[in-house]
């Protein structure tokens, strides 16, 4: 597990925005997305949901797929 990826997902749960968390992180957004996707296929769970590719995300509670 990459420690980062969890900092990655606590600023993005924190801002509730990829850009935000990209720009504080100096990274592009597809790199967090990456991130929280690594994240979900190590602990087999969705961590968040989102309607729409650029609508609002919310968290999902951490139970197991």
């Amino acid at each position: 597990m990459n420690i980062k990826d969890l900092e990655y997902y606590q600023k993005l749960v924190a801002t509730h925005s990829y850009t935000k968390t990209a720009e504080f992180f100096k990274l592009s957004q597809p790199s967090i997305s990456a991130s929280v996707k690594r994240l979900s296929k190590e602990f087999r769970t969705t961590l968040i949901t989102q309607k729409t590719p650029r609508g609002r995300f919310s968290t999902t509670a951490a139970v197991k797929s």
